[in-house]
């Protein structure tokens, strides 16, 4: 757990920057603000980093500042001085220098990573979704079933699509993408924590993870890192389920969808849909991954006259309720709660 505390007389300041630093960090940090120095009582508590946003004004003299502190000066030149910045900095630069205190300490022990023992012996369940046939609407039956099952589990969705539609939604909030985090994967996975935070997407009902824009850095990315990635995600992540999107595009689809609990493969009732599938499913005999094929569930969607338009989730939608007696059908959603 990180703490982050705000010592500053400016409330409006200070609570600005708390509000900021809220939907950065969000379950991964305890932030904490104090406009009186007088309430203000540092504690020692172990396995707790503290980062101190300090104020350095005449009303702060004499209190007891924590070691690791980013001091904001009421200056409005950059200071040479790494862990001492301008109060009139952007929030953003703010957030940008809190981070690398954080994750250099990180990298030096400061923070002791949890523990696999310390987690829930709970490991999260994939979901994944593909069907060698088009246009079968996967997207919009992942999606749903995500937030389906976001009713009672806590849920990431992951899209492996490239010109993924998700962008759509996301654009205006997060510039980074699953590509930065595949890069602190490999680079740099003790910060991975604390870095997940800056890229996930925090929907109303379930979490999205930012696809990569480019086909072609899709193309880039080795079996390998997107199984690290996954396996991260799983390991360092609080989520009960992962909802995998998956596409042909990607290498090593047949490493992520053996990770899967269940995988739905959607298809059509034409003769090009059926040879593609059949096609599909030779691939996978002569990969010998019968194992796939065992915990496959293939589904053809009826024709529904409500699906909602866009990405806002609608729980009582006729659509939401067709997907809802689908997992109850095939088992899944016993599964998801007896487990």
């Amino acid at each position: 757990m990180v703490a982050i505390t705000i010592l500053c007389s400016d409330k409006e300041y200070a609570n600005a920057l708390m509000e900021s630093l809220s939907e950065e960090f969000r379950t991964e940090a305890r932030i904490s603000v104090y406009t009186d120095p007088i309430k203000y009582n540092p504690q020692e508590v172990d396995d707790v980093y503290y980062v101190t946003a300090y104020e350095e004004s005449d009303d702060w003299k004499g209190v007891i500042i924590p070691e690791r502190t980013l001091f904001l000066a009421e200056i409005e030149q950059k200071s040479s001085n790494e862990n001492v910045i301008s109060k009139f900095s952007s929030v953003d630069l703010i957030k940008t220098r809190l981070i690398e205190m954080i994750t250099s300490t990180v990298k030096a022990g400061v923070i002791r990573q949890e523990s696999v023992e310390a987690k829930s012996s709970k490991a999260p369940k994939l979901i994944g979704f593909f069907s060698p046939v088009r246009r079968c609407s996967q997207t919009t039956l992942s999606l749903t079933m995500g937030n389906v099952i976001s009713e009672t589990n806590k849920v990431l969705f992951i899209s492996f699509e490239s010109f993924s539609p998700l962008w759509s939604h996301i654009e205006s909030s997060k510039k980074k993408t699953m590509e930065d985090l595949l890069l602190i994967t490999k680079e740099s996975p003790e910060k991975f924590n604390l870095f997940f935070e800056t890229v996930v997407y925090h929907g109303d009902f379930i979490d999205i993870l930012p696809p990569i824009k480019s086909l072609h850095q899709i193309l880039d990315v080795r079996a390998k890192d997107w199984v690290d990635l996954i396996n991260q995600i799983k390991i360092k992540c609080d989520y009960d389920v992962i909802i995998l999107d998956l596409s042909e595009s990607i290498h090593g689809l047949l490493d992520l969808m053996g990770m899967c609990e269940r995988i739905y493969t959607l298809t059509q009732e034409d003769y090009c849909a059926k040879a593609k599938l059949n096609e599909y499913e030779t691939l996978l005999r002569n990969c010998e991954h019968d194992d796939i094929m065992f915990k496959t569930v293939k589904h053809r969607l009826p024709y529904i006259e409500e699906i909602p338009d866009g990405f806002r989730y609608q729980p009582f939608s006729v659509f939401a309720k067709y997907v809802r007696e689908m997992i109850m059908g095939d088992g899944l959603y016993a599964r998801l709660c007896v487990d």
